[in-house]
């Protein structure tokens, strides 16, 4: 069972940022919190196997190789962990982004890219460099229009490490494009640093960023609900048929696979 931390920002109705962590080391996100967003905090315990998207070789001779369980810990994010924390804590956010560092900015961008459960995305010095997955995203069918994605790396990033490693910042940049030729508007950042420096940094921009971007849909929520569509803006895991904007509609008995997430108006 994987473990949460739960940051608020004072108002159960602001978007929720849910952000991807480790188990054992897990960054300091309390800090790096934006105001204007609830944040949720899921720790995983093995990352190499928890948030890959398929099985891969281990980087380095006699390293384990990669799980690639990224379906299994998607599905039981979007169907268990977030339902039951926007209960425990009272919370009906219009809108969900994803962030996470490292692996965890890697299965930030799968999730974003699989449905519209989330409508912006931070991958923070994220994995990018995986094997395959530049190909894959470029394959895959999937619409970004009216979602934001942020992605951050240390411009030392592409120095360092094994020759895979160093392919990050190409993979990031055409991970960029890519997102971009499907709608997603989308902002790249290189900064100074290594993959284990300026970690704070990155945190601290990518959620602001991500909280910014998301906060949006808060606003459209409001106005849809002074026209009359009272079921806007109620957490999609209550016990009511939900009206969005686009007029997509889901019940309990197939949460969330056909939640439709309010565009910004940025």
């Amino acid at each position: 069972m994987a473990e949460t931390e739960f940051i608020p920002c004072g108002d159960d109705r602001a978007p929720c940022i849910i952000f991807i962590d480790m188990a054992g080391h897990p960054f300091d996100i309390a800090s790096a919190a934006p105001h204007n967003a609830n944040v949720i905090g899921i720790r995983y315990d093995d990352w190499n196997d928890a948030l890959t998207p398929w099985k891969a070789p281990g980087l380095r001779a006699g390293d384990p190789d990669f799980g690639g369980n990224a379906d299994e810990t998607l599905r039981r994010l979007v169907e268990e962990i977030i339902p039951e924390e926007v209960e425990i804590h009272g919370l009906s956010p219009p809108a969900y982004g994803i962030a996470g560092y490292s692996l965890g900015g890697l299965f930030s961008l799968y999730a974003f890219t699989h449905g519209d459960m989330f409508s912006a995305v931070s991958s923070m010095s994220g994995s990018l460099w995986y094997e395959g997955w530049v190909e894959y995203l470029r394959d895959l069918d999937f619409s970004g229009e009216g979602k934001k994605a942020f992605l951050s790396l240390g411009d030392r990033e592409e120095r360092s490490g094994c020759a895979i490693l160093r392919t990050v910042r190409d993979r990031t940049e055409e991970t960029a494009q890519i997102l971009r030729s499907r709608g997603c508007e989308t902002e790249v950042s290189i900064g100074p640093g290594t993959h284990f420096q300026r970690i704070e940094e990155r945190l601290e921009s990518g959620l602001e960023l991500l909280g910014r971007s998301i906060c949006r849909c808060r606003a459209i929520a409001r106005n849809q609900q002074k026209k009359g569509f009272s079921g806007l803006g109620v957490a999609p895991f209550c016990h009511h048929k939900i009206v969005m904007m686009e007029f997509l509609f889901f019940t309990p008995a197939r949460p969330l696979l056909k939640y439709c997430v309010l565009p910004d108006i940025s």
